[in-house]
Order: C-alpha cells, then sequence, then structure tokens
C-alpha cells in the first residue's frame, strides 16, 4: 500500500473514530436521559403516593377523634392507634424514599408536630376515660390540639409541593440533556455523510490493492507448495535409504529366531526380541517423520478395511512387553475380544497406539503400570492408554498435540511428534483425541473412533 493510502486511511480512520465516538455518547446520552425520566417519573410517583397515604391516615385519625370524645369507646381508641401506628411506618417509609434537604426538613417538622400532638392528646384522652364531660375534653383539645393539627396538615401539602417542583426542575433538565443528545446525533450524521465519499473512493482504492496483493500471496502460496513438495521428496528419500537396512536387520533377526536356540541359548533369544524391538521402534520413528512431511502437503490418505481393535492390540503390545520389563513396568490389554470389527486404516491406528504406549513406557517411572483399555461408546469405539506416569499440568495438556512441543524436563526424549501425527490420524478418520493428566499420578490419553453407518455395534 502507497504511503498516500496509508495516511489517507488513518485520517479516515480517526475520522470515522471520532463520528463513532460522538454517536456512542449521543446514544448513550439518549438512553441515560430517557431512563432517568422514566426512574424519576416512578420515584415521584411513588413519593407523592406515599405522601397521600399519610394525608388520608391523618384524615381518618382527625375523624376518628370526635367520635371517641364523644363515646369514649375503647375500640375507637384502638382505632385510633392503630392509625398512628401505621401513620409512623408511612413517614418512616416517605424518610427513606428522599434525599432532598428540604424535603426532610418538611418531613422532620411533621415528625415534630405528631410528637407535640400525641403529648398534649394523652392527658385529654385519660380524662375522657375517667368520665370527665365530652364538652370539657372537647374545649381542650380545641385550644391545644387543633392548631397542631392544622399545622401538621400544612405542612404534608409543603412536603407535595418540594417533590413536584424538585421532579419538574429534574425533568427539565433531562430534556435539555435529551435535545443535546440530538443535536449531537445530527452533527454525527453529518459528519458520516461529509466523508462517505472519501471512504467509498478509499475503499475502491485497497480493491485494487487487495487484487495484487491476492495475485502475490497466490505466487507465493504456489511456491510454498512447491517447496513442500519437494522437502516431502527429499524425506521419503532419506526415509526409503534408512528403511532398507533397518529391513535387513529385522529379517536376519527374524530368520534366526526362526531357527530356534537352547536353553542355554535363551538371553541369545532376549537379545534377538531386543533387536526387533529396536528396529520396530526405529520403523515407527521414520513413519513419524513421513507422516509429519505428508501432513504438511495435505490430508493423509487412508485405506480402510475392516479392523479388530483387540488383534491390534495383541499384536502391538507384544512388541513393547520386551522394553517394558527391563524396565520393571507392567503392560495390561483390557480391550475385549468381542468388540465389532471397525473400518479404519490398520497401519495408521497401529501407529497412534504404538505411540501412546511408547510415550506411556518412556515417562512411567519404574515399578509403574500402563493399561490398554477400549469400549464401545454412542456410535463408534473409545481407545484409552492410562499409565502412572510423573503427569502434566494443564499449561502441559494445553499444548502437548502441538507439533515439536515438548515439556522442558523432557525435551530429549524424543522429537515431539508422534503426538500432533497421532492427532492428525484420528482426525483423518472422522474421530477425537484427548488427554487428562494429574501431576504425579499419571496421564489418560483416549481416542474415539466413529463406526461407519453400514456397520452395526452387536453387544451380549
Amino acid at each position: 500500500m502507497r504511503r498516500f493510502e496509508a495516511s489517507l486511511l488513518s485520517g479516515v480512520v480517526a475520522i470515522c473514530a471520532a463520528a463513532a465516538a460522538v454517536l456512542l455518547y449521543a446514544l448513550w446520552s439518549l438512553g441515560s436521559a430517557e431512563d432517568n425520566q422514566r426512574d424519576l417519573a416512578a420515584r415521584f410517583t411513588g413519593v407523592v403516593a406515599l405522601a397521600q397515604d399519610v394525608r388520608n391516615i391523618q384524615a381518618q385519625r382527625n375523624g376518628a377523634f370526635p367520635l371517641f370524645l364523644i363515646t369514649a369507646d375503647p375500640v375507637v381508641l384502638q382505632e385510633i392507634t392503630t392509625l398512628d401506628r401505621k401513620f409512623d411506618r408511612a413517614i418512616a417509609a416517605l424518610r427513606r424514599s428522599t434525599r432532598d434537604r428540604l424535603a426532610l426538613a418538611s418531613i422532620a417538622n411533621i415528625e415534630a408536630g405528631r410528637r407535640q400532638l400525641l403529648t398534649i392528646e394523652r392527658p385529654g384522652i385519660a380524662r375522657r376515660m375517667k368520665g370527665e364531660a365530652a364538652l370539657d375534653i372537647d374545649s381542650y383539645f380545641r385550644i391545644n390540639a387543633r392548631p397542631i393539627v392544622a399545622r401538621i396538615d400544612s405542612e404534608i401539602a409543603r412536603f407535595v409541593d418540594l417533590q413536584t417542583a424538585t421532579y419538574q426542575s429534574r425533568m427539565s433538565a433531562d430534556r435539555n440533556s435529551i435535545r443535546f443528545a440530538l443535536r449531537t446525533l445530527g452533527v454525527a450524521a453529518a459528519l458520516s455523510l461529509v466523508f462517505c465519499a472519501g471512504i467509498v473512493g478509499l475503499i475502491l482504492r485497497l480493491l485494487l490493492s487487495k487484487r495484487t496483493e491476492d495475485a502475490l500471496i497466490a505466487r507465493l502460496a504456489s511456491q510454498e507448495k512447491a517447496i513442500s513438495l519437494a522437502r516431502k521428496e527429499a524425506v521419503e528419500t532419506v526415509a526409503h535409504d534408512l528403511r532398507n537396512p533397518l529391513a535387513a536387520i529385522t529379517m536376519i533377526a527374524e530368520r534366526l529366531r526362526a531357527r530356534g536356540a537352547a536353553p542355554a541359548d535363551a538371553r541369545s533369544l532376549h537379545m534377538l526380541e531386543g533387536l526387533q524391538n529396536s528396529a520396530a521402534t526405529m520403523n515407527l520413528l521414520i513413519a513419524n517423520i513421513l507422516d509429519h512431511a505428508k501432513i504438511g502437503v495435505g490430508p493423509l490418505a487412508l485405506e480402510l478395511a475392516p479392523c479388530s481393535l483387540h488383534a491390534v492390540a495383541v499384536a502391538l503390545l507384544s512388541r513393547f512387553y520386551l522394553l517394558a520389563e527391563a524396565r520393571d513396568i507392567s503392560i495390561c490389554n483390557n480391550v475385549p475380544p468381542d468388540l465389532p470389527s471397525i473400518d479404519v486404516d490398520r497401519m495408521r491406528i497401529e501407529q497412534v497406539i504404538s505411540n501412546l504406549v511408547g510415550n506411556a513406557i518412556k515417562f512411567t517411572p519404574r515399578g509403574g503400570s500402563i493399561e490398554l483399555d477400549a469400549a464401545i461408546e454412542d456410535k463408534g469405539i473409545s481407545i484409552q492408554v492410562v499409565d502412572t506416569g510423573r503427569g502434566m499440568d494443564e499449561a502441559q495438556i494445553q499444548r502437548v498435540f502441538d507439533r515439536h512441543w515438548q515439556a522442558a524436563e523432557t525435551a530429549s526424549a524424543g522429537s515431539g511428534l508422534g503426538l500432533a501425527i497421532s492427532k492428525a490420524i484420528v482426525e483423518a478418520h472422522g474421530g477425537s483425541i484427548t488427554a487428562h493428566s494429574n501431576v504425579g499420578k499419571g496421564t489418560c490419553f483416549s481416542f474415539f473412533l466413529p463406526l461407519h453407518q453400514r456397520q452395526e455395534i452387536t453387544t451380549t
């Protein structure tokens, strides 16, 4: 991309970012103002409703008190006491509903008036309950209590007026915020229109540049593919040259074993088995290197055929018994012989299990154990290799299937290709592979192979 295009792109991005910021701020301000209006309206309605409750309770009390003066009925007195409790609860709720200084002062005045009224009423109530004439008590209350009642009613009305004024003031401020937000939206829209033409022109130029870049990328990809093919051919040539002497070693060992040996030559047979196992291990390493080269070029080719996993397990584990015995490690084959056959590439699956069992032997201390299990699961078969080795932490589990990755403490134990290739083989079969581990307790590698639709799982 030319310097002019880069500068233009930077300018357009900066302007678009500024316009987007202004637009987002305006939208936020608009939404916030609308929310504030709704909250304010709900709060004002609640406060006014509480104030109306206070006024209604006071009116009911004002009506009940003359009835008590006439009848001196304890039931009426009890009703007045109940109204007093309701009044106190309503006043407390009213105090909690507001933080306005003037409103709180008004509530304090109402409470002070109530306390003064109750102080005056108690002697009059006591005198009436003792049988004093209603007219005398009424005269007492008319002189001492009625002015306080009128003051309480006036203070309640003043409180409502204060809340109404506060509500109107805040609603006006929110309306101003909404107007400002709308003006800001207009500015943002204008900025967007002004620079729309510039953006379109820049996009056209970028599209032309993109075509050029795509052509360059295609050319580089073609060159990289050619390099990968050349590397694959080189690796195959080297692997072929290595396999020839290995095949000769394996053939000689097999012929020597086929001749048999006397009991005195049991050690020689033991050494021949070790020679065969070492050759098999080297063949596995060569297969891993070849597969690594093939994976870099394209997907693995599979030759699917019905296969018994039990037979695979028996054949494979026989190669590892000698190596495990030398390390005082026990290997247990728990693969059921009645598992159904499954369409897989047998050599590839043998390679996967060999990689997993070989790693388990490598990282399991003396006296440990390794188990190979298999079981039918939903529309497939799950195979597990479980060891009692050193285990891995969560960070190592996350990278265990990466190519060429090895833990720092085991960096010299191999090439770091086996698990990555095993994962590619399992996924080429349409399956999946996972690892679970506890540090100091061991590791479990598990891979799942799906059965094809034409296969049926039968169990007894």
